[in-house]
């Protein structure tokens, strides 16, 4: 029998993370942890989700880390397809809902984000939607980041997902003929270019 004056005193060890998201925005989540279960030391390394998939394909047979944390759900998925993930418990898995969890359990998404589109005032025929991105009379009118930036190939892999490849190559090919010249490293840019007079629309995620 139990002492009534013992304390359960929860899960305990070492956590090793490995998180595409930057740290900065991360100490809030891990003072949390912390403040939760104060016996777990986490361990996080921060990286880009590319090594991370090397790593967690070289590592297969014997995992080293315990958690990976991307900031998108291409690669998520493209590591649950090459077998690299246990599947989320149950119990956790059904606190998400399902159109933010992977196939099988694989994996859940912790946040959300959206993109949108940040229009110049007083157009007269303003952009609505992604496929009015690709019409030929907005030659050089929208704006964009770099192709390799993690939330631009969330957002294609969220199209691909929606549409199909065939679809998805089509809105490419006419994005890129109507961003020529406005194409920049990251979204304020993107933004500006739009405030600026330089582009009419910007395809950026919701918080710029």
């Amino acid at each position: 029998t139990e002492s009534a004056n013992s304390v359960e005193v929860g899960p305990s060890g070492t956590v090793v993370v490995l998180s595409s998201r930057d740290e900065k925005f991360m100490h809030g989540l891990w003072a949390l942890v912390n403040e939760k279960h104060p016996n777990i030391e986490l361990v996080v390394d921060y990286g880009k989700d590319s090594g991370y998939l090397d790593r967690l394909g070289v590592e297969k047979d014997s995992p080293v880390a315990d958690l990976y944390l991307s900031k998108a759900s291409g690669p998520l998925e493209s590591a649950a397809n090459s077998g690299l993930f246990a599947p989320v418990p149950q119990k956790l898995a059904d606190r998400v809902p399902t159109r933010f969890q992977g196939s099988d359990n694989q994996w859940v998404g912790l946040s959300a984000r959206a993109r949108v589109l940040v229009r110049r005032k007083g157009l007269q025929t303003p952009p609505n939607t992604l496929e009015d991105l690709t019409q030929p009379a907005r030659a050089g009118t929208v704006a964009r980041t770099v192709a390799t930036n993690s939330s631009f190939v969330g957002g294609v892999t969220a199209y691909i997902a929606d549409h199909g490849e065939e679809k998805a190559r089509e809105w490419l090919t006419g994005l890129q003929s109507n961003t020529k010249g406005n194409v920049h490293p990251k979204h304020t840019p993107a933004v500006a270019a739009v405030a600026e007079g330089q582009a009419d629309v910007a395809l950026v995620n919701h918080y710029y």
